[in-house]
Order: structure tokens, then sequence, then C-alpha cells
């Protein structure tokens, strides 16, 4: 998304991110008015929980994408229709209940919301952040993009490194706060809102994970709060139409998972990426073979991790740990079509995001034309 006062920057701007990405598709819902454009994309599907998705009415703009699961309790006796539907009741608790709704929606999504009120935008991600933002503002423009690159790109500023990005690399490896390794491109930490007034950029956190301590249980009531806290989530990313992938490592978050997808009736197609003689790579063969499901190991080159370090530093802003990893090195076996899922050699999956549908997160790769939307005509 760019924000640009002057006629037609902000269209030609997005247009150049997009070309820049190298990522197109006919699902892409773009939208461009006065002083703003921007693009929304997410993997296909037909369900309602995924975008993209535009609601546009006298109130306002949203724009969203990735997939969320609203609460039932916001929608209908009819209970959710479409995207559409979604966005629209996303909309009307926005205005209502302000940026702190968001906290109660679960799945990995990011939007924009225009209020024609009090004339902001204001752009925001889930809880966890699981769709990287990262933006750039100076006077009376805004760029908005998935990748720091793209937003210093959109900037047409000379390209600096952050000092204090390359000091955070050093000692922690990784990022601290909103730092990115290219000055003046910040990153939209997680559960943030970023509001937008056409002068200034002000931050705000709209949720923060509060552990509460329970009283001592026996184990087999841990367990059990285990499964009551697995089972919606699993029931959430199962309630689609596409098949599923899942990522093993063999461990007991694997287990448990198969034992819930079988309790669904939704058995998933696994893999596991790593290298030949880690024990995620052979457990999680076992595993697979008990469970009667097919298996994938996705077989790293050790020798290409020099090289795939630096890479991985460069792409990902040196965000490389912050809830997106790095791509992994080539793979020595067949590459299968949902690699990307497991983020990395050795790398666990989070609960609740081990099984997904091939959906979720799938790479844009067929370049065609961008549908454009008028706020009047939708």
């Amino acid at each position: 998304m760019v924000c640009d006062p002057r006629p037609g920057r902000a269209k030609a701007a997005v247009q150049a991110m997009v070309c820049a990405s190298g990522d197109m598709d006919d699902r892409m819902l773009a939208l461009d008015g006065p002083g703003f454009a921007l693009l929304t994309a997410s993997p296909p599907g037909s369900e309602y929980s995924r975008g993209p998705g535009v609601y546009c009415d006298h109130h306002g703009i949203l724009a969203w994408a990735g997939e969320m699961f609203l609460p039932w309790a916001w929608y209908d006796r009819a209970g959710p229709a479409s995207v559409r539907t979604t966005a629209a009741i996303l909309r009307r608790n926005l205005v209502t209940r302000g940026l702190e709704v968001l906290a109660e929606i679960e799945g990995s999504f990011c939007g924009a919301w225009f209020d024609n009120e009090t004339r902001k935008w204001t752009m925001f991600n889930d809880r966890w952040g699981l769709i990287p933002l990262f933006w750039w503002s100076r006077n009376d423009r805004l760029v908005v993009a998935p990748r720091a690159r793209l937003a210093w790109q959109a900037s047409n500023t000379q390209l600096s490194i952050d000092e204090n990005g390359v000091v955070d690399l050093l000692r922690s490896q990784n990022m601290l706060d909103d730092h990115t390794l290219i000055a003046d491109v910040h990153w939209l930490e997680p559960a943030h809102g970023l509001n937008w007034n056409g002068r200034r950029v002000d931050i705000h956190r709209y949720w923060s994970f509060e552990h509460k301590p329970v009283e001592p249980r026996s184990y087999d009531d841990v367990v059990q709060g285990y499964l009551d806290a697995a089972r919606p989530t699993l029931a959430h990313m199962t309630d689609c139409q596409s098949p599923l992938l899942q990522g093993l490592s063999g461990g007991l978050d694997s287990r448990m998972f198969l034992a819930l997808c079988d309790e669904r009736g939704r058995a998933p197609t696994c893999f596991t990426s790593g290298l030949a003689y880690g024990e995620d790579v052979r457990f999680a063969r076992q595993l697979a073979h008990v469970a009667r499901t097919s298996h994938d190991s996705l077989l790293l080159d050790a020798r290409e991790f020099p090289r795939q370090l630096r890479e991985s530093i460069i792409n990902t802003d040196g965000l490389h740990g912050a809830g997106h990893g790095p791509p992994a090195p080539p793979p020595l076996a067949r590459q299968h079509p949902r690699a990307d899922e497991r983020g990395g050699a050795g790398r666990r999956p989070r609960p609740g995001a081990a099984s997904a549908s091939a959906c979720r997160r799938q790479r844009l790769r067929r370049c065609t034309s961008r549908r454009h939307l008028s706020p009047r005509a939708d």
C-alpha cells in the first residue's frame, strides 16, 4: 500500500512493487483513490475465512489478506457466508469497538482500514505477526509492504544501512524492536496497528501476551487441557475443501496433531525438512508409517548452509527468527510443493500451525492482470 498525495504516484508505486516482487495472481484485488493505492493477495481457496477481501461503504474501506476466524458470536444466526461478509463484520466491529477487537480473531492476517469520519488509515497485523509488514514514511508519504526491500524501493530514496539493525544482528542474531537492516524502513511488530493521518505515523499495540499461572494439576488433567485447547484450532484449520499438509518432527506435537486429524477423519500428507541423519527426519518417517499416512523427506545439504545463511539474512532483512523463518537450503530430495511450511532445518512447527490446508501461504506464481475495484461499485 502507498499513500502519496501526488496524482498517480501511489498507483504507480504499487504497480512497481508488484512487478519487483514477481508475485501476481488472478485473485489479487487492487483498489486506488485520491492519494492512495493498495493491493491485497492471499492464497487461493473458497472458504469464507480466506482473503483477499475488500469492503467499501459510506463509512470507509477495509482490505485484508491471509486467513481470519472471527468469533462466532459476531455472526448472524445464518453464520458466515462469504469473504465479503467477514470483511463487513470486521469493519463494523473496528468502528464500534476499536483496534482491540483484533485480539479476539484467530488466524494469520494483515489489513488496512480507512475511516471516513477520522480520515485516517490504519494498517494492522494479527497477534503473532505471522504475515510480516514493513513500513516507510516521510512527510506526506507512506509505504507499506510485505518485504523491507519493497518498502525501500517504493520510497525512491537512497539505500542506507541502519546501524542499529546491524548491531542487533551481531549481538542477538536477529532484529530488536522495529529495526531492520535498511535505514528508515521499520517492521510492524506483532499485535500492532499503524495509524496514518496523512502526515504522521502513530503505532499502537492492541494486545499483549499474559501468562496466567494455574494451580498444580495432575498429568492427566494437563493432557486433557492440551487436547481441549488444540481441538478448536484443528477444527478451524481442517474445515476446508483443500487437502491437508502437516510438517512432522516426530515429537509429541506431531503425534497429537496426527491423532486429532484422525479423530476428525482428515488424514494429512506429511513431510519433514532436515538433514538425512537428523532425528526429525528419522522419527517423523517412523511416525507417519505407524499412522499409515504418506510422508516425504526434504533432505538438506549442509554444504549449502554458509551461502544460504547470507541469502536468508538479506531476504528477510535480518528478521530470520521473528515469526517468518529463512528459506531452507536447497533440498537433495525432490521438492515438495509445501516445503516452505517448516521454515528451515530443524525448525519445529508452531502449535496450531503444524497442520494446514494446502491453500495457505501458497506462493503466487502466475502473472495475470489485476482487478481494480471502485469503492462506489463495491
